[in-house]
């Protein structure tokens, strides 16, 4: 062979290996073409979903978000990622039940293939227990303080962390409060940067994989967020939605475009981990972007029609054309800038509401420490005793089958507090107490011209003193307004009780207030029970121990105005 046939050779090699690596031509638009390895389609299987999502509980508070999260993840991977809709099972609210939940989780995990892949998604109340710690997804039927009701997040790992389980990879995603107790620590995360980033994902969608991604840790988290999603919903949403990559797993999904903006705007700490069992082999979860050849298309052909209209316009029409075009991205500026304004509108509009609820509170805490001093005064200078007539009025009970008091000569609905029941454990506050919670509901009260205070067990102050007349009951009778059925029961308010002792004083209504303590803080229950018709409104909220004033001023003020709306003629 000759010097020149040598050197020839060795061009046409180069020029071939220059070809061989020289990239694709990029997308248009900032869509990304890769070229993923030929047995990844193989290795992928198929995917299935469980997909739960509860708003209308039946004890707990409902939610506003949890449904619509769940279909529209149910929705885009329906659309986009190759999920058979015969192969995604969705529970919402009354269907959203422990034995159906349950179920649905046993059946998948003994039904599906080595192969196959399942997501399951839970949004809707999560729980810790306070003894033991564990956590817990609320069913649409759990109760409020039972934990034998609800999912121990121990089953879910039991169930799907089986080494009878026999699919290929599992990720549950769940959107409750303290849904981290699901988590141990994961492998290192792929770096989707370089072109050997498809050959790591291709081997670890090889391997069988037990992942865990939640919106938060061991705390609460958030129900509103944005656009009628909660804020995680929202954005893993949006990160599928906008996925510009072929193949992707989950967990760089969650890292690149989830976790950032959760964090940042919402407070939460979201996680990605592992199920603690022995079937996670460090896989991943693998998606693959069936919806991108959509847009792709979808994208060239705007794109020829923009060609078109260009190629078809009249050379004297040209700048006309285009001061309409300018027109209309000023438009669509000026659209986007009203909507952000509004977002922002709505936000003080919530701000400036927890701010004056701070501020009453703030105006109750200042009364109350002028009181103290007034009272130190007093003590300090001397005071003389009060005259007998300025001293309070005491009513006793009047006996069963007495005829009723006469009602009050000026009219309006007369109100009548019986003693109440504080059943709280919590000691972060003295607020949390008959007196300053007499305070706040005697003002409500005295705001609202159609109500009287004329009777009651605890002592009144200023202005609200004027023509109250405190209540003395037995033990017996006060006794009588709260019952037990059995030893380990919960206490109850007797209704029927509390109306009779009404009735036997002449008021129209009777006002009643239980606190018991919840996870985060007391619980408040109020009552309005109807003497005459024995209809009871009634409203049970959860709240914070900071907040708990404020949260009965709104309780009590909402449950008077619905009293006055439903009985109105």
């Amino acid at each position: 062979m000759t010097h020149h046939a040598v050197i020839l050779r060795l061009c046409l090699a180069s020029i071939t290996v220059f070809l061989w690596i020289s990239p694709a031509p990029a997308s248009q638009r900032g869509l990304e073409l890769t070229t993923q390895p030929s047995f990844l389609n193989e290795a992928l299987g198929t995917y299935h979903a469980l997909i739960i999502g509860i708003d209308k509980y039946r004890e707990w508070n409902h939610l506003q978000t949890a449904v619509k999260d769940a279909v529209a993840l149910r929705n885009v991977l329906v659309e986009s990622y190759g999920f058979d809709e015969k192969n995604v099972r969705l529970r919402t609210d009354e269907e959203a039940t422990r034995l159906r939940i349950i179920s649905d989780l046993r059946e998948l995990a003994a039904d599906l293939g080595e192969t196959d892949n399942l997501l399951v998604y839970f949004a809707g109340h999560g729980q810790l227990d306070d003894l033991t710690g564990d956590g817990y997804w609320i069913p649409v039927e759990g109760e409020l303080k039972n934990p034998g009701t609800w999912i121990s997040q121990a089953t879910i790992k039991g169930i799907l962390g089986s080494e009878k389980a026999r699919a290929k990879n599992v990720v549950v995603i769940a959107d409750s409060c303290y849904s981290g107790t699901l988590l141990r620590g994961g492998p290192s995360l792929l770096k989707i940067e370089g072109g050997a980033y498809l050959d790591k994902l291709a081997e670890a969608a090889s391997k069988r994989s037990r992942q865990v991604i939640t919106s938060g840790g061991l705390e609460p988290v958030a129900d509103g967020g944005r656009d009628g999603h909660s804020l995680f919903a929202y954005y893993l949403i949006k990160a599928l939605r906008e996925n510009d990559r072929e193949v992707v797993d989950l967990e760089n999904l969650f890292h690149t475009r989830v976790w950032a903006p959760v964090t940042q705007i919402g407070g939460q700490r979201p996680n990605v981990g592992r199920l603690k069992t022995p079937m996670d082999e460090d896989g991943q979860f693998v998606l693959k972007n069936r919806g991108l050849e959509k847009r792709r298309a979808a994208l060239a052909a705007e794109e020829a029609r923009e060609r078109d209209r260009t190629d078809a316009r009249p050379r004297g029409e040209a700048g006309e054309w285009d001061r309409l075009e300018a027109e209309r991205r000023l438009l669509e500026a000026e659209r986007r800038q009203l909507e952000e304004e509004r977002r922002l509108l709505k936000e003080r509009k919530t701000l400036e509401a927890e701010r004056l609820a701070l501020e009453k509170e703030k105006q109750l805490m200042a009364v109350e420490a002028e009181r103290k001093r007034l009272e130190k005064e007093k003590d300090r200078i001397g005071t003389p005793e009060p005259e007998a007539e300025s001293a309070p009025r005491v009513t006793s009970l009047p006996p069963a089958g007495a005829p009723p008091p006469p009602a009050p000569a000026d009219g309006g609905i007369t109100v009548g507090v019986l003693p109440w029941r504080f059943d709280h454990r919590t000691h972060l506050t003295n607020k949390i107490s008959p007196k300053f919670s007499f305070d706040i509901v005697a003002a409500e009260l005295a705001e609202t011209r159609e109500f009287r205070l004329t009777h009651s067990a605890y002592p009144a102050e200023g202005t609200a003193a004027q023509g109250v007349r405190m209540v003395s009951l037995s033990s017996e009778e006060g006794e009588s307004l709260w019952v037990k059925q059995g030893v380990f029961s919960k206490t109850r308010l007797d209704t029927k009780a509390a109306a009779s002792i009404g009735r036997r004083l002449g008021v129209d209504l009777v006002f009643m207030l239980h606190v018991t303590s919840s996870g985060a803080g007391p619980e408040i229950a109020v009552s309005i029970i109807d003497t005459s018709t024995g209809r009871v409104f009634t409203e049970t909220r959860a709240c914070y121990s900071l907040a708990y004033l404020s949260n009965l001023a709104q309780i009590t003020e909402r449950q008077l105005h619905q009293y006055l709306v439903e009985t109105s003629p």
